[in-house]
């Protein structure tokens, strides 16, 4: 009976090393709160938008170049 709870040990001993080793759950929390706040920051950043001269310029300059495109693509 000695060395057959000698061997139950040994086998409960060998099946605890197999098991792949647990990732540390505390890194990927926070790599998921860094995700969350940069996302976070950039929808913030582009729903401000700056309406000046430049900005008004360059939106008649695009929708020039749209007309131009759409007129040329008719001919």
């Amino acid at each position: 009976m000695d060395q057959s709870e000698a061997k139950e040990g040994n086998l409960s001993e060998d099946e605890s090393e197999s098991l792949p080793p647990q990732p540390p759950r505390k890194k990927q929390n926070t790599e998921n709160q860094r995700l969350e706040k940069a996302f976070e920051l950039l929808t913030g950043c582009s729903n401000q938008t700056t309406k000046d001269e430049c900005q008004h310029f360059g939106n008649m300059i695009a929708a020039k170049l749209r007309y131009d495109m759409s007129f040329k693509m008719k001919l």
